[in-house]
């Protein structure tokens, strides 16, 4: 089973997935200490838009296209990765 965590931008403007007063390339984002990610420095889902974050690489073509032909996904959907860690399967929802 894949493990994915899907984040929901409710709002009416781009919502920045790092920490903006940092002057790097990248930062660390840890959902609930249960996995690490270092996001690029500029992602953000669009107002009212979501993206995944997968437990695999997504830069490997053949694993990207199996996740997204398993959940119907088309190109347009944002997907980073590799987290690393395990989620605990139960439903959290987290609001920012």
């Amino acid at each position: 089973m894949d493990e994915f965590i899907e984040l929901h931008n409710l709002t009416s403007l781009p919502v920045p997935l790092h920490d903006t007063n940092v002057l790097s390339a990248t930062n660390t984002w840890i959902p609930g200490r249960r996995g690490r990610l270092c996001f690029p420095a500029q992602p953000s889902p669009a107002p009212g838009g979501y993206c995944l974050v997968v437990s695999f690489d997504p830069s490997n073509p053949d694993a990207l296209a199996r996740f997204r032909s398993r959940y119907g996904l088309g190109d347009s959907v944002v997907i980073y990765g590799p987290y690393d860690g395990k989620l605990d399967n139960s439903p959290r929802r987290l609001i920012c």
